[in-house]
């Protein structure tokens, strides 16, 4: 019987390729890194033996090409870092004036760097929410095993309660976070009204002032989830009619498409939920709708 990763890569092929090619890469940088790690191991040590001689001539080949690696991904790094940042500084001057031609041709040429940027901070961040989150749940199932713990699970939890830990302060941080950020919008409209009444003191002023960013960030913020819960709720209620139509055999063929398309991230989200991990976009959403879909059609059958 073939497993899951079978049929998958049986499916796609190239899919399975791309696997073993991360996998290469992965092992070929744990072995320069470790090959760095040894080198500079070596190099502190007194005189060297003639076996150790052997060995740091065959590991520095790996070593260079490992650090040389790492700088090259540093100076790349850094040259994104600075376009997103000129990008931010030219679009903050076209809202305040006109941009030369020089400037609008500048922004052109960075805005695809800022945009990976953004993109693949935003990736990194998802990866590390994750790994927080799924150390959380390991570290709570270890917690509640019967004692003493195994050697090998007492390491496995001491590995990861600092991973559980920085996510519990991020998450306590991010709701205080919300609750100042809806404190300061609350006051804002508050001393925004006594302005239009011209009832604001001096100190008023300043007051709502120091608070307005504070209160656009939480603002913005607050737009962005609900457009994303709007969207979200759209796809899984087409979903549920969609299902409605194919139990009926009424699907057309576009319809028949999206069908398979929406499906098809469906069932992606259910293997996230599995392996401890969250769905993105529409996917929370999918299970909660198509539940309330089916009991009311149940009920009105």
């Amino acid at each position: 019987m073939l497993t899951p990763t079978d049929q998958a890569a049986q499916q796609d092929p190239s899919a399975e390729r791309k696997r073993k090619k991360k996998e290469d890469n992965a092992k070929q940088y744990q072995a320069r890194k470790a090959a760095a790690a040894r080198v500079a191991e070596l190099k502190k040590q007194g005189p060297l033996t003639e076996e150790q001689e052997k060995e740091l001539a065959k590991l520095q080949p790996k070593a260079q090409t490992w650090q040389k690696n790492k700088e090259n991904k540093a100076e790349r790094y850094r040259e994104k870092t600075a376009a997103a940042a000129r990008v931010a500084e030219l679009e903050g001057l076209k809202t305040q004036r006109s941009l030369t031609s020089d400037e609008e041709k500048e922004l052109a040429k960075l805005q695809p760097k800022a945009a990976q940027v953004k993109q693949e901070t935003k990736e990194y961040n998802a990866k590390q929410y994750q790994a927080r989150k799924a150390a959380v749940a390991r570290v709570e199932e270890l917690e509640a095993l019967a004692r003493p713990l195994t050697e090998r699970q007492a390491a496995e939890l001491e590995k990861l309660q600092p991973k559980a830990q920085t996510w519990q302060k991020q998450k306590e941080n991010k709701a205080d976070w919300y609750r100042v950020g809806k404190a300061a919008a609350a006051r804002v409209a508050v001393l925004e009204g006594l302005k239009e009444r011209g009832r604001l003191t001096e100190g008023q002023g300043a007051e709502l002032a120091a608070l307005r960013p504070k209160a656009q960030t939480w603002q913005k913020e607050k737009e962005r989830w609900a457009d994303w819960y709007r969207v979200g709720k759209a796809a899984a209620v087409r979903v549920a009619v969609l299902e409605g139509l194919k139990e009926r055999g009424r699907l057309t063929e576009g319809q028949g498409r999206s069908w398979r398309r929406f499906d098809r991230r469906r069932r992606r989200g259910r293997k996230r939920r599995k392996g401890g991990r969250i769905g993105t976009g529409w996917e929370r959403l999918l299970p909660p709708v198509l539940r309330c879909w089916r009991r009311w059609r149940s009920g009105g059958s």
